[in-house]
């Protein structure tokens, strides 16, 4: 079929699965230039990416193809059958060069998160959010997230009981984790928090007993529970479980005796960590429970 340059056809929906280095950006270029060919302004087509760097490459492939088969017969040729344009010459990619770049001003070739920056900015008001706002780069997040940790830690006299209970509790939140320093290790906790923060923003939820556990006081802190007579217990029971085989009593046993010589700040290793993992789902690879506070919600 030949296609006259600039005729408006009907273009299917296609999904393009590809892992990264496999020719994505060759694709959607390809997909981008045919669309225009076929009389689509260019403004009215949507090409997202994740990174910024992504999508310059994208529109610097653009301009390229089109400026080659604009000044090439060899070239127009090649990118027609390319984009299946039977008939187009050199002078057609030319208009379609022209197109593009006297259209820049509309193109909407950037990343996800631009581009639901820009839907949020439209309707700020109906959203809740401030007229204006950005979405921060790494650089400029970790800036903050330093400046944010200086501010909690850099004037003692502030708060200090404020500032204790919080040591006591980010270290009972990150036994057991494994970072390479506790600056990474701090971020990820305030960032864990800050997502429940943001699904449970009411203060009667936060450093209440009660709201957190449906009673007045952490269970396992109950200071009433002779946590040696239970571990006693536990072995007791294990000993003389006679459905248990060789193999899982000894795991077990030695379950019992890692679990009685732990400690906040402890690694969770060997079967420590085996039948925490078969029998609490939550607890990560790492050893290390998800550091998110119980918070009302179904028993379990």
């Amino acid at each position: 079929m030949t296609t006259e340059p600039g005729s408006p056809v009907d273009v299917p929906h296609e999904l393009i699965l590809a892992s990264a280095g496999s020719g994505k950006t060759y694709q959607l270029t390809n997909r981008f230039l045919k669309l225009v060919g076929l009389g689509v302004e260019p403004g009215r087509i949507l090409a997202l990416t994740f990174t910024r760097k992504a999508a310059g490459e994208f529109f610097v492939a653009i301009l390229k193809k089109l400026v080659e088969a604009s000044t090439s017969d060899e070239k127009a040729r090649a990118l027609a059958a390319e984009l299946e344009l039977e008939g187009w010459e050199p002078e057609a990619f030319l208009g379609v060069l022209r197109a593009v770049t006297s259209g820049m001003a509309t193109l909407t070739l950037g990343t996800l998160d631009s581009f639901f920056a820009r839907i949020v900015g439209e309707f700020a008001f109906e959203l809740g959010a401030p007229p204006r706002f950005q979405i921060l780069d790494e650089s400029t997040a970790a800036e903050w997230s330093r400046r944010a940790t200086l501010s909690l830690f850099g004037d003692e006299r502030r708060d200090p009981e404020g500032r204790t209970a919080f040591l006591n509790s980010f270290q009972m939140a990150t036994f057991g984790a494994e970072r390479s320093t506790v600056s990474q290790l701090l971020d990820r906790v305030l960032l864990d928090y800050h997502e429940v923060y943001l699904a449970y923003p009411e203060e009667r939820l936060w450093g209440h007993p009660q709201a957190i556990w449906g009673r007045d006081t952490n269970p396992w802190m109950d200071p009433g529970v002779n946590w040696r007579s239970e571990l006693d217990s536990l072995k007791r029971a294990v000993v003389e479980d006679t459905a248990l085989k060789d193999k899982q009593r000894a795991r077990l046993l030695r379950f019992v005796e890692e679990l009685g010589a732990y400690g906040p700040g402890s690694r969770i290793t060997g079967d420590l960590k085996y039948v925490f993992e078969k029998v609490a789902p939550h607890v990560g690879s790492a050893g290390a429970p998800n550091s998110q506070p119980l918070l009302p919600g179904p028993r379990q």
